[in-house]
């Protein structure tokens, strides 16, 4: 699986989601949401930091595989000492305080929504560092994952079988490959009594194996009886570039 990695930089203090705020005005209760506002003001700055190949790139698949690093570098603040100051300049003195990766992420995030990815369900990754600086910004790390070139024939062959049945599979295989190893063992094998435990474990696991996978190996053997790995990755290749 390949990648594109885009990396964004909004050189303005990370921020939270703004509160709700309440108000009488001629005796009656009114609410301004200043969030809407502030994700407005932040998208515009986003979008004016990305070039028009980049926004289309970003853009492109509302289905795409996507991971994100956020690099929040917060104001030193003013009340600090200046040998605070120098450590929070450094990295050293690392940010602890409000506001939180959680909160940054969750405005930081929503903020993202139609400019740097169609939607944040997208995000199968999400990191967050924060700390100090007197370059106050947020930084995006954006990795968009191109899907896997496989082909409709494999893709069903794996949709017959899950990972712990292969898993099963595996270990039952082990068995005989544990009991026999080589050819010689098969053929010279002098002790009545090892040869006995050895043919009925042999059996068991023969029967086991038909048990647990003679139906879904049949279906596959029935659909797909020569799978050409070489004509299947050609296919795959070919199916990619004529999408690109």
């Amino acid at each position: 699986m390949m990648s594109k990695k885009i990396k964004i930089i909004v050189d303005e203090p990370p921020r939270i989601k703004p509160a709700t705020s309440i108000g009488v005005i001629h005796s009656h209760v009114h609410t301004w949401n200043k969030s809407t506002e502030a994700k407005k003001t932040l998208q515009w700055k986003i979008k004016s930091a990305l070039t028009p190949d980049q926004r289309e790139f970003l853009l492109r698949d509302p289905e795409v595989e996507i991971r994100v690093q956020i690099k929040y570098f917060l104001p030193i603040p003013a009340s600090a000492s200046e040998k605070q100051k120098n450590l929070m300049s450094w990295g050293i003195m690392p940010h602890t305080s409000k506001p939180d990766a959680d909160n940054l992420n969750k405005f930081h995030g929503d903020v993202g929504n139609d400019v740097l990815w169609p939607d944040d369900r997208q995000i199968t990754y999400l990191a967050a560092t924060q700390r100090y600086s007197p370059n106050p910004r947020t930084e995006y790390n954006i990795e968009i994952m191109d899907g896997m070139t496989i082909s409709k024939e494999v893709r069903e062959i794996l949709s017959i079988y899950s990972p712990a049945e292969i898993s099963s599979f595996i270990d039952d295989m082990w068995l005989m490959f544990e009991m026999y190893d080589t050819k010689m063992e098969i053929e010279n094998t002098d002790d009545p009594q090892l040869l006995n435990d050895r043919l009925i474990k042999t059996a068991e696991t023969l029967s086991r194996i038909a048990r647990n996978h003679a139906k879904k190996l049949g279906i596959i053997a029935k659909k797909f009886p020569d799978l050409d790995i070489q004509n299947h990755k050609e296919t795959a290749k070919g199916s990619d570039d004529d999408g690109n």
